[in-house]
């Protein structure tokens, strides 16, 4: 049983003055899984929808339509009690998850204090300990504020409070794009690590493909808020399918076939046909007449109606 489900789940906002408030699909009919111990890599351009994916996924949003289900119950009728703990989520900034008036340690315990767990003070500095060493740091890092760390340490501080709790599933939102080249291989080195151990199930949203590709075992592509291609990491790196992906790679410098390269056209500007349309090198009459939906071949889905031309193009 998966341990996180959307089922043909939108998320819709509305926008702009009173007189004049509109709909905005952030997310249309996903239908995508994690399983438990999975890390599943969420790739695509702004505003593609993978943060909005991402906060329905920890239940900070709900669906507006479909469902969301936590071990095979929609996560709404979950009592809140059950499932604190269990969610947690590291951003790209760790500014905005740490308090800068608080000290290392007292940021640390906060998620265990907020379950009524955190024991005496010296069972908390203990408890913190063992996890600053997990992520990396020394114990008398504990009393040193937010300000005295550089970016990449108060990156480890804000993992080390995600995890605190033992979570199933963590969402990693950017969380290396704001850090220094260098310092973003130690950081993924350490989450590969501690996925490992701790066995948590994770949502890992990147710009970055070749980040995703270290810690990910399955890709997940999104554009104008639709799932367009769900991939085993093997499958999307070699032989990815879905020509909004052979883009992303192109312009990521994975690829250099500049076949691959997508057009600036509007984003999901057709109404009616494909949302890629505009863009696609590979568009043809009935990319402009329907919207194609998500079609399997083996541990893969595509949202192609070129499903086998897209596949056999450019393939390496």
């Amino acid at each position: 049983m998966a341990l996180l489900e959307a089922k043909d789940a939108g998320m819709e906002f509305s926008a702009g003055p009173a007189w004049a408030r509109r709909a905005i699909h952030a997310l249309r009919n996903v239908d995508l899984s994690v399983e438990p111990g999975e890390v599943i890599g969420v790739v695509g351009e702004s505003g593609s929808g993978k943060t909005t994916l991402g906060n329905l996924f920890i239940g900070r949003n709900r669906p507006t339509s479909g469902t969301l289900e936590y071990r095979g119950t929609p996560l709404a009728q979950v009592p809140r009690s059950e499932r604190a703990g269990k969610f947690a989520a590291v951003l790209q900034h760790p500014k905005w998850s740490l308090n800068p008036m608080l000290k290392v340690v007292e940021s640390v315990i906060e998620p265990i204090k907020i379950l009524g767990k955190a024991g005496t003070k010296e069972n908390q500095r203990k408890t913190v300990g063992k996890m600053l060493e997990q992520v990396g740091l020394p114990g008398n890092y504990q009393e040193r504020y937010p300000h005295e760390l550089s970016g990449g340490q108060r990156q480890r501080i804000s993992i080390a409070r995600a995890l605190i709790t033992n979570p199933e599933f963590v969402l990693f939102d950017e969380a290396v794009s704001a850090l220094d080249v260098s310092v973003q291989a130690q950081v993924l080195n350490m989450i590969k690590k501690l996925q490992k151990t701790a066995g948590f199930s994770a949502i890992f949203i990147s710009h970055d493909l070749a980040a995703t590709r270290y810690v990910a075992s399955r890709i997940s592509v999104f554009y104008v808020g639709r799932l367009v291609e769900d991939a085993p990491a093997e499958n999307f790196y070699g032989t990815s399918s879905h020509p909004y992906s052979r883009g992303l790679q192109f312009a990521s410098g994975l690829l250099d076939d500049e076949a691959h390269e997508l057009s600036l056209g509007m984003l999901g500007s057709n109404p009616n046909g494909c949302s890629l349309a505009e863009r696609c090198p590979l568009v043809h009459e009935e990319c402009n007449k329907s919207c194609p939906k998500l079609r399997r071949n083996g541990q893969v889905r595509v949202a192609c109606h070129l499903f086998e031309t897209a596949s056999g193009a450019g393939s390496q």
